[in-house]
């Protein structure tokens, strides 16, 4: 987190729940083949009608995940084993069957978690935060940004309101300071 005289913060972060979602999506090919970037291939094979039902249940859990997040809840969780508040049973069946995999990706010295580690460093805000300070002429911005950082399965950011986004971890947004003022500058209250 990165906050300056309690009169802004802005929190990056890779969000497990969501990255998990990602890639039980990609590995019973739930996406399109242009956005299905990782893992890279379908880990698993299940017939047409179960796919179909799978997109169904997937866009519904995150949809509702992304708005837990968004409100600062947890309570949409679907990380921890055993999945049982997973109500839709294809879908319950889809992420006990992938957890293994993700989690021991997930974990590697290389691996997602520490993925997401280093890009959460990446932008300088406090620098974009000083520059928007020094052209707007005001010092103390006020605003808050909460940022789900995902390793893939989409191409670019998805806000939802004011405080929350979700973000891949693509250099065209992480690292070109003018989007990351011009999305700071479009919160400043």
């Amino acid at each position: 987190m990165i906050q300056d005289h309690n009169s802004w913060r802005v929190c990056l972060s890779g969000d497990t729940d969501l990255n998990f979602l990602i890639y039980t999506a990609t590995a019973y090919g739930l996406f399109d083949e242009k956005d299905s970037v990782w893992p890279p291939a379908r880990l698993f094979e299940v017939s047409a009608a179960v796919v179909d039902e799978l997109k169904v249940q997937w866009a519904s859990r995150w949809n509702q995940t992304m708005e837990y997040r968004a409100h600062g809840s947890q309570g949409g969780s679907v990380f921890v084993p055993p999945f049982e508040k997973v109500e839709q049973p294809e879908l319950r069946e889809a992420l006990i069957q992938a957890f293994p995999s993700f989690i021991r990706w997930w974990q590697m010295p290389a691996g997602g978690q520490n993925a997401m580690y280093a890009w959460e460093d990446k932008p300088n805000i406090s620098s974009y935060v000083r520059e928007l300070e020094t052209e707007l002429g005001r010092d103390h911005l006020s605003f808050c940004l909460n940022v789900d950082l995902v390793y893939g399965g989409i191409r670019e950011p998805i806000e939802i309101g004011e405080e929350y986004m979700v973000m891949p971890i693509r250099g065209e947004y992480m690292l070109n300071k003018e989007w990351w003022k011009k999305k700071l500058a479009a919160r400043i209250r």
